[in-house]
Formats: structure tokens, C-alpha cells, sequence
């Protein structure tokens, strides 16, 4: 939607903060309006070098060419295909030992679930005031402009070149081991580890072409997945419910009877538990990346990420109560799946160790598809926001299909090279872990960036929805601290063997990257920008300012057409 503008009597690659007043209202640029203010930027933008040469990003503008095709239904599935992994069938079973008691724990899950779900109302609120794609990039970017949007470019290079590329790799190498355990064929897990990264190469590639020829189809099979996801967790849930009221019989046990009495939540057993229970949430952020996809974005995307982590949470707490109505805390087996343990004690044998297997590995490749979609958008916004080089191609539409086509593309790539470079056992393990490290981070910035922009931009047109600052506040708080506590010794949950890895290397390895990305970040902001004159960080006050020009009349006009 913005052009970015070259001046040599500007700084380069600085904001154009100078054209905001305090408060972030804009200061006057003449008479002649907002019309007058694009006309100039394109004029000076067409007398520089074109925005097709691989240092200038392309116009922000170009991100309309991506239709809008996402519905309700469609952005509620991005969010439940990527926070429904394998997590909630197999994590309340170390979260209740670390615990002590399933009490303690169904409270934490509770708790969890109350301020994850403030951070995706926050994420809502900002997703109407920049309704464009990029997520917590953009966000990110509009609350950290200085120095040179430093927060918003280090997690635009980790996010994209690293953390999702790696987050697709491990979830394709995982996917296919349970379906050959529901085909019985468990052995194939520890010694053909290739032939599964070959399987879920195989996967991945056909996943991403059907992303790129078609974005209908693409979002009609997310809605399958999240289909065959929310029917796997009815099915314990509703179980659950049943259990709860009586109306199915159960072996008796003192799991609920005991109360709290044996809970024992250290420091350490804290931590590790709250880890476990914040990555079960992880994923609403997703949709973000794909915000200026979404039709009548203002009702849309309050809605989907308000109804999806209600729903979740719901459906979490019940499926908590029918585990630990079935299974005694002192039974369960840290090597076996709970959700396994427990389809075996009611359904039988063959739910336990064919159908539901099968379900959470097309669960998986639900999350797969989900990473790819938003992936290749965060991608694509990375490159026409000046954050990486050769905007133009990064950026490029597909005239016929009308995806990020070349995005896309480059996130394969690089998900293959993570898929297969990384040898068998210690290596791949942690590059599982170092997945997570990093994010906490960005989580806690994005959070407190809700509280920042809400007084910086207190009377924004286009906030259209406003979550509760308290949420915000108490999200920011604990994704900080949950980060930090990375580096402290973890609690063990019995019956798992320890890491072969020590503890502070994933962490230390995440820092340590994040640290690296500065250096792209220099390069890019400070030592290109000058060199060329290119202001690659207009696009931000740019944004704000037609935002805040905007008339009532323009305001209405503006969410009818989005």
C-alpha cells in the first residue's frame, strides 16, 4: 500500500519520524490532502531506480494482489492446524507428574489458557489497526520503530530463515513414524530414519504445490485437517464430559479424590510444566502472517482467534478430566502417548495403537500445511517490507495462481536443508528444541507492543477491536519470563530419560543466533541504506500517517472494502 521513498535530503533508511507530532498525530503536509501526499510519493519513488532492483522492496501496495479468501471458517482452521499438534495428546501426562496432582495441573492448563488466549485477543486488536499480511513482523516493526526497527528485523531473518523452515522440517520428519506405528511397523522408527525424511519430503513438496496453484484448495484442506483434529479431541473430550457426569462407568481411582494434597510445584517443576503447557497453545499467531487475506478483517479475526482458543480450551480441560479419570497418575507411562494409554483402557486395543496414531499424524501434517501457508506470507512480507534484499522477487505474485510463488518456494528450500542436513539422534533432537527458543521473546515484545502503540496511537481509526490490556500485560510478562527460565535447570518428569544435550545449549544457541541477525540487520538498514539513499523504514510512518488522515467517511469506506 506504500511506496518506499528515496530522498537525499532525509537520512537514509530513517523513518520520517519528523512527520508525526507528539501523540502520533501526523503534522501538516499541505493543503492538497492524502491524494496530493500519494501523488508525491510516487513521483519521487518513479524518478529513482526502479523498485524491481534487488536491493528496493517492492511497493507495499503490490500486497493487494493477494486476494482476500480467507472466511471464519477458514482463519479459525489456520489457528487450530497450527496450535493442535501432538502436544495435547501426550503433555498433560509429564505437566500432572510435574505437577504432583491432576488438580494442580488442570489449573495450570486453565491458567495457561486464560492468558494465552490474551495474547491472541492482543494480536486481534493489532491485526485491525495494520491489516496487512506479516504478523508480529509488522506489529512488531509499528511498536519498535527505533532503531531502525532492530526488534521487527531480527525476528523477520530468525523467523523466516530459521525458526519456521526448521519448525516444518521437524514436524514432516515426525508425521510419517505414527503412521508406520499404526501400521504396526514400529522398528521402522529408529532404523530407517532417512526413508521417513524422504516420506516427508515427499509430503512437504506436494504440500507446497498445492499452495501455490491454489489458495481455495489449499484452505479447503487446512479446514480438513482442522476437521479431523477437532473430531480427535471430541471424541476424548465428549468422553471426558461422560465420565465427569457419571454417565460412564469408571475404575476407581484418587486422582480426583486426593485433591491437592501431594501437589509439589518447586521452581523448576513450575517452569518446566508452564513450558510445556504455553507450546500446547503456541500457533494462534499464525494467522497473523496471513491477516490481509482475510475477508471483512475487523469482525473476522476477533472472532476466529476468540472462538478457536475458547473452543480449544474447552475441549483441552475435558480432555484432561477423561485422561485422569481413566488412568491413575501412578500408572502412566512417560514412554507412551497418554492420549494411547487412554483410548486402549475405553475403546479398545485398536484405538489406541492404529486409529488414534493415524489421527495425530494427519494432525501433524495439519500443522505442516499450516506453517507452509503462513510461512510462505511472512516470507513474502519480509521482502516487499524492505526487512530482506531482492524485495521484487520474494514479493512476486503469481499471475495466474495469485500466490507468493518465489516465498514460497525459498521456504521449501530451506525446510529441505533442515529436513536432511542434521544427522540422526542428538543433532536433530536439538534442532527440535532450538525451534522454540527465541519466540518467548518475540511473544512478550508483540504483547507489550499492544500497551505501547494503544497510548502512542490512543485514537488509531483503524482499531477496530481492543483486547484487555491486562491479558496483554500479564502475557508480556510471563513469555519473558518463560524465556529467561530457558536458561534454568528444567525439572525432571519421571520415567523420561534426560536430554543427551545439555539443557543451556539450546538457549544459549537461540540467543546466539538472534544475536547474529543484527549483522544482516547492519548491513541492511545502515550501510545499504545509506550507500543508495534507499528510506527502506518509510512504509511505517507512512502507514500510521494515511491511517490517521483517514475521515470517518474514509474509515467506513475502508471496512467495506476489507
Amino acid at each position: 500500500m506504500y511506496q518506499p521513498v528515496r530522498a537525499g535530503s532525509v537520512d537514509a533508511g530513517s523513518l520520517g519520524a519528523g512527520s508525526l507530532e507528539a501523540g502520533g498525530r501526523p503534522a501538516s503536509l499541505g493543503s492538497d490532502g492524502i491524494r496530493s501526499i500519494h501523488s508525491d510519493i510516487r513521483s519521487s519513488t518513479s524518478s529513482s531506480s526502479s523498485d524491481d532492483s534487488p536491493g528496493q522492496p517492492k511497493p507495499a501496495a503490490a500486497a493487494e494482489a493477494l486476494r482476500k479468501e480467507i472466511g471464519l471458517v477458514s482463519a479459525a482452521s489456520i489457528i487450530v492446524g497450527q496450535v493442535v499438534g501432538s502436544g495435547i495428546f501426550s503433555t498433560p501426562a509429564s505437566v500432572a507428574v510435574l505437577c504432583g496432582t491432576p488438580w494442580a495441573a488442570l489449573v495450570l492448563w486453565l491458567v495457561s489458557g486464560v492468558v494465552s488466549l490474551g495474547g491472541a485477543l492482543g494480536s486481534a486488536e493489532l491485526g485491525t489497526m495494520f491489516p496487512q499480511n506479516g504478523g508480529m513482523v509488522r506489529y512488531l516493526a509499528h511498536a519498535y520503530p527505533r532503531p531502525r526497527a532492530l526488534v521487527a528485523a531480527v525476528m523477520a531473518y530468525s523467523v523466516t530463515f530459521f525458526c519456521r523452515p526448521a519448525a516444518i522440517a521437524a514436524n514432516a520428519a515426525i508425521f510419517a513414524q505414527y503412521f508406520f506405528f499404526a501400521a504396526g511397523r514400529a522398528d521402522y522408527i529408529e532404523s530407517r530414519d532417512y526413508m521417513l525424511r524422504a516420506i516427508g519430503a515427499a509430503v512437504m513438496t506436494a504440500l507446497l504445490a498445492l499452495n501455490v496453484v491454489s489458495v481455495r484448495w489449499s484452505l479447503r484442506l487446512l479446514n480438513v485437517f482442522a476437521v479431523v483434529k477437532m473430531l480427535t479431541l471430541l471424541v476424548v473430550s465428549v468422553t471426558g464430559f461422560l465420565l465427569m457426569v457419571g454417565a460412564v462407568k469408571r475404575t476407581p481411582g484418587t486422582n480426583w479424590s486426593r485433591g491437592f494434597r501431594g501437589t509439589h510445584l518447586d521452581m523448576r517443576s513450575l517452569a518446566a510444566a508452564m513450558t510445556r503447557l504455553f507450546w500446547s497453545w503456541e500457533g494462534w499467531s499464525n494467522v497473523g502472517y496471513v491477516v490481509g487475506e482475510v475477508r471483512d478483517v475487523r469482525r473476522t479475526l476477533p472472532l476466529a482467534l476468540g472462538l478457536a482458543m475458547s473452543t480449544l480450551a474447552v475441549l483441552y480441560l475435558l480432555a484432561n478430566v477423561a485422561y485422569f479419570s481413566v488412568i491413575p497418575l501412578e500408572d502412566i507411562d512417560n514412554g507412551t502417548l497418554l492420549a494411547a494409554q487412554f483410548m486402549d483402557r475405553v475403546f479398545g486395543h485398536a484405538m489406541g495403537h492404529v486409529v488414534l496414531p493415524a489421527c495425530i499424524g494427519i494432525s501433524i501434517l495439519g500443522v505442516v500445511m499450516s506453517e507452509l501457508f503462513g510461512g510462505g506470507r511472512l516470507m513474502y512480507t519480509a521482502g516487499r517490507t524492505g526487512f530482506v534484499p531482492y524485495g521484487a522477487v520474494l514479493g512476486g505474485i503469481h499471475p495466474r495462481f495469485g500466490t507468493p510463488v518465489y516465498a514460497m518456494l525459498i521456504i521449501w528450500a530451506l525446510s529441505l536443508v533442515f529436513l536432511f542436513a542434521p544427522p540422526p539422534g542428538q543433532a536433530f533432537d536439538l534442532l527440535v528444541e532450538l525451534v522454540q527458543e527465541g519466540m518467548w521473546y518475540f511473544y512478550a515484545l508483540t504483547a507489550f507492543g499492544v500497551i505501547v502503540l494503544r497510548r502512542r496511537l490512543p485514537h488509531y481509526p483503524l482499531r477496530r477491536f481492543r483486547s484487555p490490556l491486562v491479558l496483554s500485560l500479564l502475557f508480556g510478562v510471563l513469555s519473558f519470563a518463560l524465556g529467561l527460565l530457558q536458561f534454568y535447570p528444567p525439572a525432571r518428569v519421571p520415567g523420561k530419560a534426560p536430554p543427551a544435550v545439555p539443557y543451556y545449549v539450546a538457549p544459549l544457541l537461540g540467543a546466539g543466533f538472534m544475536a547474529l541477525c543484527v549483522v544482516p540487520w547492519y548491513l541492511r538498514m545502515y550501510r545499504y541504506a545509506n550507500r543508495t539513499g534507499a528510506q527502506l523504514l518509510a512504509w511505517i510512518a507512512q502507514e500510521e500517517h494515511d491511517v490517521l488522515r483517514m475521515s470517518e467517511s474514509d474509515v467506513r469506506s475502508f471496512n467495506c472494502r476489507n
